[in-house]
């Protein structure tokens, strides 16, 4: 299975931070990781070169990238990695299966039950938002039902990707979305886009895949720990579970 983060010079740290509990808990004896880059310094590209891993830097969108991020008013500003998830099946087409992370991402156990987890033949599976569940108030009327877009959203964070089918069946559709429909996806960015053109068409997975926990108290069974909100190398503001982070950050060499 390939895992993915998608990181700029800014978040280098986290990016690091991430690979480093891959790499203790022994998940890349199995599993390969990548990094996508998008920036101009070299120091993300010579730190992970560093451990042989894989970095794919400023890839090309199939649409006008610089818009929407002009277009985002979340805080931080939308930029291009956030948008980079849409491009996985193109960047890794040769992998069967792929796990995308946020940089904000931790991974405590080893991940491969994911690699044969059946998704019945759908593009993708994710666990579920956390205080914004449906998309009913982010797409446009008229178009869809109230009944098509009534769905569980599924947090964009941590993604199981099916790479065929999302090249297939997903990709294009994606592409064509955001001609048409970008100036409703401001708000969470890629996560509104993925969930808009999935809708019903993806596996709701255990929240131990994706324990998120500004909200969610941290499980015996929690694999992947996300801090979705606050995050924990921000000294500004308090989040929770600082300590685990700050351990594997322990281990970076920057």
């Amino acid at each position: 299975m390939q895992i993915v983060t998608t990181t700029d010079s800014i978040n280098l740290s986290a990016a690091a931070t991430l690979h480093a509990s891959l790499k203790h808990n022994g998940v890349l004896k199995k599993h390969d990781f990548a990094v996508i880059y998008f920036g101009e310094s070299n120091d993300v590209y010579t730190y992970f070169k560093r451990y042989k891993v894989k970095v794919i830097v400023n890839p090309t969108f199939p649409f006008n990238v610089e818009e929407l991020v002009a277009k985002s008013r979340r805080n931080p500003t939308g930029h291009k990695a956030t948008w980079s998830k849409i491009l996985l099946s193109e960047l890794f087409p040769k992998s069967r299966r792929i796990l995308s992370l946020d940089t904000d991402t931790v991974v405590i156990k080893n991940v491969d039950d994911l690699e044969t987890l059946d998704l019945k033949g759908f593009p993708l599976g994710g666990c579920k938002t956390i205080g914004f569940n449906s998309l009913s108030n982010l797409c446009p009327r008229g178009k869809f039902t109230q009944k098509e877009l009534d769905v569980q959203m599924i947090n964009a964070g941590v993604l199981l990707i099916n790479t065929s089918v999302w090249r297939e069946k997903f990709f294009n559709q994606m592409v064509e979305n955001v001609a048409s429909y970008s100036k409703y996806f401001w708000y969470k960015r890629e996560q509104t886009l993925i969930n808009f053109t999935a809708r019903d068409q993806r596996i709701i997975l255990p929240q131990k895949w994706n324990t998120m926990v500004h909200r969610n108290p941290m499980q015996s069974d929690t694999v992947i720990v996300h801090w979705a909100g606050p995050k924990p190398w921000n000294i500004n503001r308090e989040s929770n579970f600082p300590d685990l982070w700050k351990f594997y950050r322990r281990m970076v060499k920057l």
